[in-house]
């Protein structure tokens, strides 16, 4: 990687010092992935491999990330990610998909008698 655009710096540069990893950082959060991410697509289309790190959630479903990836599709750049616990999360954040509001719903043993009922009020 030539850069990693973080979502806060101060909370990813202890996982990057505990791996040995000196790739230089950049901030990129709600308040200035507008100005940032035209910019970050420009150096990729100029060759520089970015990787985007958010602090607790996946990029582009909780956290920013839906701009700079819809603005490296749309530039014929490819994008990939990095699964966590569900691939159809992962899918989603690398997709051209306007999914806002996203809601992942599941049942427990112990709810399964209510099912019918929560799936009724997940349509609503």
């Amino acid at each position: 990687m030539d850069l990693i655009a973080c979502e806060d710096t101060r909370r990813v540069a202890p996982l990057l010092a505990a791996h040995a990893i000196r790739t230089p950082t950049l901030s990129y959060f709600e308040h200035n992935e507008e100005r940032r991410a035209p910019d970050l697509v420009e150096r990729m289309r100029r060759g520089a491999r970015i990787a985007l790190v958010t602090d607790a959630g996946t990029p582009a479903i909780s956290d920013p990330g839906f701009r700079l990836v819809r603005e490296t599709l749309d530039a014929g750049i490819r994008v990939g990610a990095i699964p966590g616990p569900s691939a159809v999360i992962a899918a989603l954040s690398i997709g051209r998909i306007a999914y806002r509001p996203f809601h992942v719903r599941g049942l427990s043993v112990l709810e399964t008698c209510l099912a019918p009922e929560r799936i009724e009020s997940a349509r609503a």
